[in-house]
């Protein structure tokens, strides 16, 4: 089994509210819509050549840096994006001048997906945009991290399954700890997890 491969992709940010403590149990799920304000800093160039994988929202594109993607970066301004941020961890991101047009972006269907979750653990999970791995025949649709957390070759990492999450006051998600088997295929334990705050 391939270990699963992430992306970059995140967005500019100032915490807009206090983190929930790691163990806690939050009173409601935190639900932001992330506003793109460009970070300071000598803009570097690049180019955005389709819409997000990350996430359905209209102005989210897949952008390159170089040889590097990142997935989402947020539109700004007509000719600048924001990528790679962290909202969850306060990192604020860089800003990509355009050094052709972005694509043009059709409105989704649906509501808006979030691209970034925070489970009250402390673990801060975004999407996968490249090789899913499947677990129990499901789709493990983003991955997680502690901060600082080490793991190995062959995990065990944590991830969310596809289309699990479900909303309210309190949203929760189907959680995933899982390794590489003998046989190459994702062998682990799937547990419900507690939502502290998402980004969309």
């Amino acid at each position: 089994m391939r270990r699963p491969i992430r992306v970059c992709g995140s967005v500019l940010a100032l915490i807009l509210a206090a983190a929930v403590p790691a163990g806690a149990q939050p009173a409601t799920t935190r639900v932001v819509t992330y506003r793109p304000a460009i970070p300071p800093g000598n803009p570097e160039p690049g180019q955005c050549w389709t819409t997000s994988i990350a996430t359905n929202r209209p102005d989210a594109y897949r952008c390159l840096r170089g040889n590097e993607i990142f997935d989402p970066c947020f539109a700004a301004r007509a000719n600048l994006v924001v990528c790679d941020p962290n909202p969850a961890l306060g990192r604020r991101g860089f800003a990509l001048v355009l050094t052709r047009p972005l694509p043009t972006a059709t409105p989704p269907p649906g509501p808006v997906e979030p691209w970034m979750v925070q489970l009250t653990d402390g673990s801060v999970c975004t999407p996968f945009t490249g090789t899913r791995t499947m677990i129990d025949g499901r789709i493990i649709a983003y991955g997680c991290a502690k901060r600082d957390a080490r793991v190995g070759e062959n995990g065990p990492w944590t991830g969310l399954l596809e289309q699990t999450m479900t909303t309210g006051r309190v949203w929760r998600v189907r959680k995933a700890v899982y390794s590489a088997g003998p046989d190459g295929r994702a062998k682990g334990t799937i547990t419900t997890a507690t939502i502290a705050a998402v980004w969309r």
